[in-house]
């Protein structure tokens, strides 16, 4: 009898533990999911009339993604711009100053 209860409670045990990996990758598709429809409501809001082909919402969506990730694109390449000039006046200044060290002292 205990040789069956140890049985039924790895059985149990590893029923659990699938039930909730199974919960957590569903969490995770639902989440996956609502990112989704929220990119494709900003996108459609955004650039849904920019294709030529009104009657067609598939190729609508096609092209308001795409145009949605290249906004995106251009907005990360401002930024890492934005971060290499300000790297670039500091190295420059950093210069300056072991030029004028050098020449002073």
């Amino acid at each position: 009898l205990a040789e069956d209860m140890s049985k039924l409670k790895q059985e149990l045990d590893k029923c659990v533990a699938e039930r909730e990996a199974l919960e957590k990758s569903c969490f995770k598709l639902r989440a996956q999911k609502a990112r989704e429809a929220k990119l494709r409501a900003a996108a459609m809001t955004k650039y849904g009339e920019a294709s030529a082909f009104k009657t067609d919402p598939e190729h609508q969506m096609h092209v308001a993604r795409v145009l949605m990730e290249r906004a995106e694109l251009r907005a990360q390449i401002r930024r890492s711009l934005r971060t290499l000039n300000s790297w670039r006046l500091l190295w420059s200044m950093s210069k300056q100053h072991q030029k004028s060290a050098k020449v002073g002292g």
